[in-house]
């Protein structure tokens, strides 16, 4: 079962441990959702969206789902058929074009009509989202990457309020809360590794090619 954010938030104040109140309600949430946007530079979520072929319509509107500036189509098969025991080749992205139509929706273009009763489905890529009712995120692994990054942002917080204490202070005070900053840089350096999200594959250009309704084309990502 899926953990949705007060579940994350919930586990994520356990592994930092703020006895003191450094981190904020609003810093600790603050910091789950750069989590899950986190995850979605590296693992995004994926959409299947289904058209019915009629032999005519060469173009189809995309989901609303489907983000400007973030979202990728990464498959589209033709003809589908949920029922059969081999899926046919993907289209050539190449091959396609992705119509931006001005309102925020964007249309697949096709080089052919599907034909009268075949299905085309397209998958494309997009942002996970996480409430406090439902989650994207499948995977434990995932939900657990989501947490550890989260984590080492608190504990870096953590780390400067500390330091910050300890500046005001003399003494031996000092070097408690210098100790203390220390320990909790540590941790956050930790909980990145642990993430799994440390270092992400990188941008790579969209294979669709991308039009305007006047038609100038540009490339995604």
């Amino acid at each position: 079962m899926s953990r949705h954010f007060d579940a994350l938030a919930n586990e994520v104040r356990g592994l930092i441990k703020d006895g003191d109140g450094y981190v904020s309600e609003d810093e600790l949430a603050a910091a789950v959702r750069r989590g899950i946007a986190r995850l979605a530079e590296a693992r995004p979520r994926r959409i299947i969206a289904d058209f019915p072929g009629n032999s005519s319509a060469q173009v189809f509107t995309l989901p609303n789902s489907f983000e400007p500036c973030f979202s990728d189509v990464v498959k589209v098969l033709y003809p589908f058929d949920a029922s059969a025991v081999e899926l046919p080749e993907d289209l050539e992205l190449a091959r396609l074009t992705l119509v931006e139509t001005g309102d925020g929706t964007y249309k697949l273009r096709l080089p052919f009509a599907p034909a009268n009763a075949k299905q085309l489905r397209v998958v494309f890529t997009a942002h996970h989202t996480v409430n406090e009712q439902t989650s994207t995120i499948k995977a434990a692994a995932d939900e657990d990457a989501v947490i550890h990054w989260a984590a080492a942002e608190c504990l870096r917080i953590m780390a400067a309020k500390a330091i910050g204490v300890g500046d005001s202070l003399l003494g031996a005070d000092t070097v408690s809360y210098q100790s203390r900053s220390s320990q909790y840089k540590s941790l956050a350096e930790f909980y990145e590794e642990q993430s799994g999200l440390k270092t992400i594959p990188g941008f790579v250009f969209n294979r669709v090619f991308v039009t305007t309704n006047e038609g100038l084309l540009y490339l995604t990502h």
